[in-house]
């Protein structure tokens, strides 16, 4: 799986990656104009010295050639020095002003490195048709000797404080932005963890972004539209079940009056068979109207005789083995809990009844330990996916026990293996 990273986290590392690219551009920037700006600066100093002389010599002033250690001129092309004529041999026939630099290594020095000489080129052809050039040579090897190095030095160990604590402030400035982004998401996703359909209606509060509040309403929204879907399924449960009381009651009652008065034993068997089946009817909608309400202490808790109920169950489902080859172990010593009757009663039948019905052929183990109960069920001719019976849990099964354990908070194991099922229980 993708492993997914804080907004946090997000935010520092591509602001890092983005001010890391930033410097470096800008730091080449500034050193590509520094260094250009230095050539011009040089270039437009020999152009007005070569403007002055120019103007001079046109007015036949008869200027001196200068020379110096600043520049240095040169009338015609052969005066020019070698480096000039091998660097630039296309100012030796000019028709105007002309200016050029270049920067020359060392024979034992990489491109790369700095240059050892930086020099500058000027050229114009004067009133009379002769060429003047005016050249500027500057060495810079001195920086490797060890006064200039110290000066350098001195000169970074001044400066890097002043950029630590430059980048300090950027770093905290950035650590309040991100602090000032990241808190409210936080306390949004807190606001929704916390949110509940008790407080659904509540004002949603506000987390100081449009963006966030927007997204607060929506999810507000959202919990409401479940909120409702779930009120209109607890509602149509409750009536469900409140409705189905009345015509299991006559069911009952009219198959105990039937009981009474058929004495034939076929009749009587099916009697009996309706007799369980509106027993478990009941106990289902008990059941079912319960898992509807919120209040879990709508249901009364009494001391339950875990291993007589289970005695109960296990004879009320007999007849779902007869005509099976099923072996039945029972381990029930005798035990109590304090716990609520009902819910304890459907989870015990729907396993037994789940047990003994998809056990054609092999044996069913069920045993008590204090708080848990166990049912296995080994089955060795497993049945040809006919699970429908009007006996046979109504459609609700292990899916019912499930919701009951999880709303009471009971503890439930169903493990499957290649012939049958081992289902625990613990009512701690």
């Amino acid at each position: 799986m993708k492993k997914r990273h804080s907004f946090k986290f997000f935010l520092i590392k591509w602001q890092s990656i983005v001010a890391i690219l930033v410097i470096i551009g800008y730091s080449l920037i500034m050193n590509w104009y520094f260094v250009r700006g230095l050539d011009e600066s040089n270039l437009m100093s020999l152009n007005l010295e070569m403007q002055a002389f120019s103007l001079a010599y046109k007015n036949q002033l008869n200027p001196e050639i200068p020379h110096s250690i600043h520049f240095n001129g040169y009338m015609g092309w052969q005066q020019v020095p070698a480096w000039v004529k091998t660097q630039f041999p296309e100012l030796e026939f000019l028709t105007q002003l002309e200016m050029r630099d270049v920067k020359l290594f060392a024979p034992q020095r990489a491109t790369i490195s700095a240059p050892s000489t930086v020099a500058f080129v000027v050229a114009q052809p004067l009133s009379d048709g002769q060429l003047f050039y005016l050249t500027r040579e500057i060495n810079i090897d001195f920086m490797h000797n060890p006064q200039a190095q110290e000066q350098v030095l001195s000169m970074f160990r001044l400066t890097w404080p002043l950029a630590l604590g430059f980048l300090i402030l950027i770093l905290g400035a950035v650590h309040l932005i991100i602090k000032r982004l990241t808190q409210p998401m936080a306390d949004l996703a807190n606001w929704a963890d916390s949110l509940t359909l008790k407080d659904i209606g509540k004002q949603a509060p506000s987390f100081g972004f449009q963006e966030l509040d927007r997204i607060a309403k929506r999810q507000q929204a959202t919990f409401t539209r479940i909120a409702n879907v779930l009120d209109k399924e607890q509602e149509f449960l409750r009536n469900a079940s409140h409705e189905l009381r009345t015509p299991i009651a006559v069911v009952k009652s009219n198959s105990e009056l039937l009981s009474r008065v058929l004495k034939d034993n076929k009749a009587q068997a099916s009697v009996e068979r309706i007799t369980r089946a509106a027993f478990n009817m009941q106990q289902m909608t008990e059941t079912l109207l319960w898992l509807g309400r919120d209040d879990e202490q709508s249901l009364v808790k009494s001391e339950v005789n875990i291993s007589n109920l289970l005695h109960g169950i296990i004879k009320e489902n007999e007849y779902l083995l007869q005509g099976k080859e099923v072996t039945l172990h029972l381990n029930i010593p005798k035990f109590s809990v304090f716990l609520a009757h009902t819910p304890c009663r459907i989870i015990l039948s729907n396993l037994v009844r789940n047990a003994f019905q998809y056990t054609t052929q092999g044996s069913v183990d069920i045993s008590l330990y204090h708080y848990c109960v166990s049912i296995k069920n080994s089955n060795h001719n497993p049945l040809d996916g006919d699970t429908t019976s009007e006996d046979y849990g109504y459609g609700l099964g292990l899916n019912l026990v499930e919701k009951i354990v999880k709303k009471l908070n009971w503890q439930y194991e169903n493990l499957e293996f290649n012939d049958g099922r081992n289902v625990t229980v613990d009512f701690q």
